[in-house]
């Protein structure tokens, strides 16, 4: 889909995942994490090196009681001319590159870590004075509050190979759809 606005030209591939509640939803949920990652490869590739592509770049899972999405995106970076650093056809190849990798490398396990270690933290605050309630309510909306601490104990065991599976699984072409976004003149 090609759509033209007074906004940043951006890409966004979404595929379509299984809910909150499937046992791939966890894995997707930290694939998401890792992908978008400020030391990860693809926002020190295409945000922070020395030629950026992007201005900013994102991947994360959404799942709800009866379907999810995963959504890996990039907003371009513009010249001085208000010309973007490259053609958005090129910044889309990029980022399926970047979901091509996550099929066939393992996460590097100290980013991977990282990530865990910045999920407890969050799962904790979420339980903390009146975030509880938040948390529950989201919970409850998107399928059952019990599942709070089932699906952070999930997050927490996932493995590289976990997230290799799921990208394998779900981050085709066929099962996706892309927005190009095109900035109007």
């Amino acid at each position: 889909m090609i759509g033209r606005a007074a906004t940043a030209p951006a890409v966004t591939i979404m595929f379509h995942t299984p809910p909150v509640w499937h046992d791939d939803a966890p894995a997707l949920y930290m694939l998401g994490r890792v992908m978008s990652a400020r030391t990860g490869k693809m926002y020190l590739d295409l945000v922070n090196s020395k030629m950026p592509h992007a201005s900013s770049v994102s991947a994360m899972a959404q799942s709800q009681m009866y379907e999810g999405a995963f959504r890996v995106s990039a907003t371009a970076r513009e010249t001085a001319a208000e010309a973007t650093a490259v053609p958005l056809e090129t910044l889309e190849q990029e980022l399926w590159m970047y979901i091509d990798d996550a099929k066939s490398t393992p996460a590097d396990p100290q980013l991977l870590q990282r990530i865990k270690n910045s999920v407890e933290a969050a799962y904790l605050q979420s339980l903390a004075g009146t975030g509880i309630a938040g948390t529950l309510a989201r919970m409850e909306v998107a399928y059952r509050w019990q599942h709070i601490e089932d699906e952070y104990k999930q997050r927490m065991a996932v493995t590289a190979a976990d997230m290799m599976r799921v990208a394998k699984t779900y981050l085709n072409r066929d099962n996706s759809v892309t927005g190009v976004m095109h900035r109007e003149r």
